[in-house]
């Protein structure tokens, strides 16, 4: 093959990858999509897979940077009651990310969405905030939300595919089916949603960076803290 033949399959390759993908290319094991999407393999991380799309802003010509990183503590095929019952305590751990203050604006974590939807069907549900205080208090991981500035920092337990692009299924509700998995979970796996925008140019790498880091470190925390409650089922 000549020298122009290969730079040119080269060169086809990389206008085709993701520039999330080529930014974070040192820390990857291996990847698929296309340059808009990607399922991201990542060497020695506290996630399993992470998720990335460039997804468009309602009502805007502008695109966020949308990352869910997937943490998994009990496959499918592993789930037993015991499962079940861990994924019934680790349920009101949910939280979402908030900003306190006008001028030093300082991250706090807050219910969930999916978890205050699911307590008007589950009366002895509530919100526990054991993983929200930790996330407060990890330095690194606040100081990394203050350079990332995420729209959207969500950490929740799988109940539906967070990658379906509608919230309803047919005639079942959002919250049907969070109910659902409630009652009867089929696994037990963590996801990290994070929205943010980063922009093109010779900081992107740093910025990019600075997500993988933020969802690491709290990937970390939320594997750890579920391995503890799990070892005392």
């Amino acid at each position: 093959m000549s020298s122009i033949k290969r730079w040119l399959e080269g060169f086809e390759k990389d206008a085709f990858t993701p520039e999330v993908v080529k930014a974070l290319r040192d820390k990857i094991v291996e990847w698929k999509g296309k340059p808009g999407s990607a399922f991201i393999k990542m060497k020695d991380s506290a996630f399993d897979i992470l998720y990335y799309e460039k997804e468009p802003v309602p009502w805007s010509l502008e695109f966020r940077d949308k990352f869910i990183a997937q943490i998994i503590i009990v496959p499918e095929e592993e789930m037993n009651e015991n499962s079940k019952k861990l994924y019934r305590m680790l349920k009101p751990l949910e939280v979402m990310l908030k900003w306190k203050g006008i001028i030093k604006r300082k991250p706090c974590f807050v219910p969930s969405p999916a978890l205050e939807m699911l307590m008007e069907r589950v009366m002895d549900l509530t919100p526990n905030n054991r993983l929200g205080k930790l996330l407060e208090r990890d330095e690194r991981i606040t100081s990394l939300l203050k350079k990332v500035k995420p729209a959207d920092f969500i950490v929740g337990l799988k109940a539906v595919d967070v990658l379906s692009l509608s919230f309803t299924v047919g005639n079942v509700s959002l919250g049907d089916l969070e109910y659902e998995a409630y009652r009867n979970p089929n696994e037990v796996t963590w996801y990290v949603y994070l929205s943010t925008k980063l922009v093109r140019g010779p900081l992107y790498k740093t910025e990019a960076l600075n997500v993988y880091n933020l969802l690491n470190y709290t990937s970390k925390i939320i594997r750890k803290i579920s391995q503890e409650i799990q070892r005392d089922l």
